[in-house]
């Protein structure tokens, strides 16, 4: 296997959390994201996803940063999703949600459309 079939999967599943995100969020408000618990705790399970795969992927191919410079960002929410739990601010996800993961989304898509060039091959 190559290192963008090894990639592409990763990359693939980074977008389809994001997709996620979006359904769980649909009819919510941002005052009404930090009651619904069931939301909260499957919107953080998606971007610990999300950032996940792009550890994966950024560790098979650091190239790919350039073309998706805000893996970093979603990796280190990933991180403090994990390693931060008590401290995660429910203003804080929601804002990335809404106003950072489409961004990102377009990123990850534009890598998908031509991994080679993305990657500096």
């Amino acid at each position: 296997m190559n290192e963008l079939d090894e990639v592409a999967p990763r990359v693939g599943h980074a977008i389809r959390s994001i997709d996620a995100i979006h359904v769980f969020i649909d009819g919510i408000t941002r005052d009404m994201y930090p009651a619904i618990l069931i939301r909260r705790r499957t919107v953080e399970r998606e971007l610990k996803i999300s950032g996940e795969a792009l550890v994966q992927a950024t560790s098979r191919d650091p190239h790919i940063r350039v073309r998706i410079p805000d893996a970093s960002v979603a990796i280190g929410l990933r991180h403090r999703i994990i390693h931060g739990y008590e401290s995660v601010d429910d203003g804080v996800i929601w804002d990335t949600v809404v106003n950072d993961l489409d961004g990102l989304r377009g990123q990850l898509t534009a890598w998908m459309d031509d991994p080679v060039e993305s990657s500096g091959r």
